[in-house]
């Protein structure tokens, strides 16, 4: 008997938010990665293996009190059976198709250069989840596409010059601080980059 993947429930309740909300379908944008990262049944034991949500399916909504009326998710990429670097380079290039088609070209070179220390490292056996996706939807379609990396670096083929001053500053002033991870936010007329660091010694 065939099993119904997780896949078509997200996609249901992403378009009834749609329409509650007067938003974009979601479905329209990222349809094809959803169901490529929840092909397995709802309740199957694989999705509780994951950084993003450990225990549940790699899966959640975001809620914004500046954009009160727009629909907004994020999720790690490709399944449980993915390796870290395979989640990586599918982030990006949902990322890059996302911005290339709604956002135009001068988005996309903005993300090409900001990505271009994640998307052109090599494989690496240490990555873990590799990266996790987002985006929001309003009226007007696409809001903003997010993707995070694993082991955001404060070197300067990972992060523009001007961060990478403001990271390597924050670690000598906090001993024990190293970078997990960078995220790159692109919407319709901006883009940021931020990098997040964990306190390994307490403070």
């Amino acid at each position: 008997m065939a099993y119904e993947p997780l896949s078509r429930r997200v996609k249901e309740r992403l378009m009834s938010a749609s329409q509650r909300l007067r938003t974009a379908n979601p479905t329209a944008y990222v349809g094809h990665l959803i169901e490529d990262s929840f092909s397995y049944p709802q309740g199957d034991l694989r999705y509780a293996r994951n950084a993003f949500s450990p225990g549940a399916a790699p899966f959640g909504p975001v809620f914004g009190a500046s954009h009160p009326r727009a629909l907004s998710f994020n999720m790690e990429p490709l399944g449980p059976d993915a390796s870290g670097c395979d989640r990586r380079d599918a982030a990006s290039r949902e990322m890059r198709r996302l911005v290339s088609e709604n956002f135009g070209r001068e988005a996309l070179h903005w993300f090409d250069s900001a990505s271009e220390g994640q998307r052109g490292a090599l494989r690496r056996a240490d990555l873990n989840y590799g990266a996790f996706f987002g985006s929001s939807f309003d009226n007007d379609g696409l809001q903003s596409a997010v993707v995070t990396y694993e082991n955001g670096g404060a070197g300067s083929n990972d992060v523009n010059p001007q961060l990478a001053r403001l990271v390597m500053s924050a670690m000598s002033s906090l001993p024990g601080a190293r970078p997990v991870f960078t995220t790159l936010v692109a919407g319709r007329d901006y883009g940021s980059q931020r990098i997040t660091l964990l306190l390994t010694n307490g403070i």
